[in-house]
């Protein structure tokens, strides 16, 4: 899939505002060019609200694992982020749904496998939303 230069320019400032440290770099690309491509502002929106979200739950639970402090609340953000994850797979899909069948092929072995190995990848690219999220937030605080 082309990706344009507008869209290159979005990932390469991301790229560089996260101290390079982007998991999935590519499909956060070919998933901003889908978006503009889709004119649908609002799943747009959505993906990305949802993978910032998902990614914080995912840091929430490791720090909790790892500190023993709040481990009571584990349950209920474990399934949180489960049903999270679930309305992200539901929402990239629509997204890629008119995309080339290779797109649709990569991201179903990738992302849409219900297997350990995707449910890390997801996470891995919910990081790079909660850093575009991120990124976001700081320019709204700027102006």
């Amino acid at each position: 899939m082309k990706i344009s230069e507008d869209t290159n320019s979005v990932i390469n400032y991301l790229t560089e505002y996260s101290s390079n440290t982007l998991r999935k770099q590519n499909d956060l690309a070919i998933l901003f060019e889908l978006g503009a491509a889709s004119l649908n502002d609002e799943l747009m929106n959505n993906i990305i609200f949802t993978g910032s979200s998902i990614y914080k739950m995912h840091k929430s639970i490791q720090r909790q694992n790892n500190s023993g402090l709040g481990s009571e609340n584990i349950p209920a953000l474990e399934k949180e982020l489960k049903n999270s994850m679930l309305i992200f797979v539901n929402y990239l899909s629509k997204l890629i749904d008119n995309a080339e069948e290779t797109v649709k092929s990569r991201f179903d072995k990738i992302y849409f496998l219900k297997e350990r190995g995707a449910l890390l990848n997801l996470i891995d690219l919910s990081h790079d939303f909660a850093k575009f999220k991120e990124l976001q937030n700081d320019m709204n605080h700027s102006k």
